[in-house]
């Protein structure tokens, strides 16, 4: 049948990649896309500046107290490297869940 054949040619076809320089962007899909890629790399420096701040504190703090780790401050690295790698349906599944041993206090 003609319906049969259509389904299989539609099917079979695959899609075809055009070069960059065939894709025409409007001004606001090229801010958006710079925007995006300005937020991803400052995150990235963020990240970067959070565990190197984490980790020499930690350092510091094992020469300070005689090799003694706090488990509170090695949980927390641990903690946001885990949330880095995370996808976002693990992150959605721990919004809003306390698996921790912090309190939250307000003054």
């Amino acid at each position: 049948s003609l319906d049969a054949t259509l389904t299989t040619i539609g099917s079979s076809s695959s899609t075809i990649p055009l070069p960059r320089s065939h894709i025409h962007r409007t001004p606001s899909e090229i801010q958006l896309a710079d925007e995006v890629r300005r937020a991803e790399h400052d995150d990235v420096r963020m990240y970067a500046r959070l565990v190197v701040g984490m980790q020499s504190q930690i350092q510091r703090d094992y020469y300070t107290n005689g090799g003694v780790i706090h488990p509170l401050s090695k949980k927390s690295l641990q903690g946001v490297v885990k949330t880095k790698h995370a996808n976002d349906e693990d992150l959605k599944k721990l919004d809003g869940k306390n698996e921790d041993d912090w309190e939250t206090s307000f003054i």
